[in-house]
């Protein structure tokens, strides 16, 4: 294909200063609302842990993402980007990032050549190196690399998917054998899955219907296809406006925690005739097909909040149709030979993306912490994760979480050591304490007797290491176990305050505020100023002398 000069470069349609000017004052906006984004710039911008990463991205390049380019920028990356679907990009989002020298391909509207063609683009920067990250939403790059450029993967370090669609390829290539990269499965975070897919869809499907439609969804009928988290914030927002909803599913487990809620769960065959709203939300094929079109009633609403297109057998109402008038951009009017009309949103595309905003900037906020977290564990980890799909550490999810919280006045209710010890909480077990303190309890004995008090002699075995993985001290390397007397003042503060109520033989993790272990000052040419520490450490002995 041949560059569309016009929009592609330095592109004429990116041109118009007003149009990047736009896109700039919403990004500052939404940068108010993406608490754990601009966390992590500031927790790891000054040791730039994504220091000599390409990352070559394929996300919807909305205002939440241009957010997220220009995190991993202030972490040391170089960016490339493109949209990972041909209606989700938001000009003045894209605008504003181009204006910014970083390189984008994407605009509203492309066509499937154009598409393919952005994708490609991502592939090698503008120095001429190529990628050796790649950040992922439906496996469209992940595959385009794998099966048109194999050379490049043995430098390609990680993957990380966004999307269950995504996921679901990369489990497909484990299993045929074909994936050669290892991959963070991101969607299956908890703060991922049940934040984005579910509350994120539940503001922005209705949002996307509306705004094409202006249809009044109290007192229709409509039906959800699929009851995973994406189908139960679907499934929510429809019936917060009044309407009576329907679901459809395969798995039992879902049908059942559907019908529990209160839904009527039935086949597509029956919803067909009967519901007026049709919402595909799968990441399946053929979920609405030719016999559901002829059944439908006149004027019904079809659109998909899955991934791709195929959910909605788009190819056969284009044939069979005897008419199609386009009411506005991705709103399109049926007529079908028995006289009825479909209206298909967004051509069978995510319709929250294709015909709205997307989902709101604070549960964007929560996935892309995770995608930059994932980003940084497979570059600073090499070696660590084999090839395969891993799912991100649990307390980097919890991290992610407690970025959030202050933003909605949440307050934690510290989780005392004895409890844990009640409990045998390990490393799931965080406490954190009011100065931004945190320690995880990784494993206790089975027996505690004496704990650590402030004034006792303590003998313990140490690593500690900076946010980006570099050690700086380890009693291991000694092979001897560092002895001082708690609470003292012997230690950093961090440790006096992490080390009280422990059992020998306990090990935990702390994390330590630069305000709580060397300050602004730093430790010489080891230990940075403003340096967040992680210890991990094992009471070896307590004595009184």
């Amino acid at each position: 294909m041949s560059k569309p000069a016009y929009k592609v470069g330095k592109w004429k349609f990116y041109s118009d200063i007003a149009l990047a000017d736009f896109g700039r004052k919403e990004i500052v906006l939404a940068e108010n609302e993406m608490p754990g984004l601009m966390a992590i710039r500031k927790k790891y911008g000054p040791s730039k842990p994504l220091k000599d990463a390409r990352i070559a991205g394929c996300l919807h390049m909305t205002v939440q993402t241009a957010v997220l380019i220009e995190t991993l920028i202030e972490l040391g990356a170089k960016v490339t980007w493109s949209s990972c679907n041909i209606f989700s990009t938001q000009d003045h989002a894209a605008a504003a990032i181009a204006a910014a020298g970083i390189p984008v391909y994407a605009w509203k509207g492309e066509t499937d050549e154009e598409y393919i063609w952005c994708v490609e683009q991502t592939i090698y920067f503008p120095d001429g190196q190529p990628l050796n990250m790649i950040l992922d939403d439906g496996g469209d790059l992940t595959n385009l690399v794998h099966d048109k450029y194999p050379q490049l993967l043995e430098g390609i370090k990680g993957i990380s998917e966004e999307t269950t669609t995504g996921v679901l390829n990369l489990y497909k290539r484990v299993k045929n054998g074909t994936l050669k990269v290892p991959t963070f499965n991101v969607n299956d975070s908890v703060t991922k899955s049940k934040f984005d897919n579910l509350y994120g869809c539940r503001e922005s499907l209705t949002d996307g219907i509306k705004r094409a439609t202006d249809v009044m969804i109290a007192g229709k009928t409509c039906v959800v296809a699929g009851y995973g988290d994406v189908g139960k914030g679907s499934a929510q927002s429809l019936r917060a406006f009044g309407a009576r909803v329907l679901i459809t599913e395969v798995d039992p487990i879902n049908a059942l925690q559907a019908s529990m809620e209160g839904y009527e769960v039935v086949t597509m065959d029956e919803a067909a005739p009967k519901a007026q709203i049709f919402v595909t939300a799968t990441g399946c094929k053929g979920i609405i097909r030719p016999q559901h079109f002829n059944a439908m009633r006149d004027d019904s609403i079809v659109c998909n909040i899955g991934h791709f297109d195929c959910e909605i057998d788009v190819k056969w109402l284009e044939a069979n149709a005897v008419e199609k008038i386009t009411i506005k951009p991705q709103v399109d009017r049926y007529r079908m030979a028995n006289g009825n009309h479909i209206i298909l949103l967004a051509e069978g595309r995510l319709v929250n993306l294709g015909c709205a905003m997307g989902h709101p900037s604070f549960v964007m906020s929560c996935s892309f912490s995770n995608q930059v977290l994932a980003q940084i564990e497979l570059w600073t980890k090499p070696g660590q994760y084999p090839i395969g799909v891993h799912i991100l550490p649990k307390k980097l999810d919890e991290e992610v979480a407690a970025l959030h919280l202050e933003k909605l006045g949440v307050k934690l209710t510290p989780l005392e050591p004895e409890q844990a010890s009640y409990l045998g909480i390990h490393h799931e077990g965080l406490i954190e304490a009011q100065n931004g303190l945190k320690v995880d309890v990784i494993s206790l004995p089975s027996n505690c007797g004496q704990k650590s008090q402030n004034g006792d002699f303590l003998s313990m075995h140490y690593t500690g290491t900076l946010t980006d993985g570099k050690k700086f001290d380890s009693s291991f390397d000694r092979n001897q176990p560092f002895r001082f007397r708690l609470g003292s003042g012997q230690v950093i503060k961090g440790w006096d305050l992490g080390l009280t109520d422990m059992c020998p033989g306990e090990k935990r993790r702390l994390t330590i505020p630069s305000s709580l272990g060397y300050g602004q000052r730093g430790a010489g040419n080891i230990i940075p100023g403003g340096a967040t520490l992680l210890f991990d450490v094992e009471l070896v002995g307590i004595s009184s002398s």
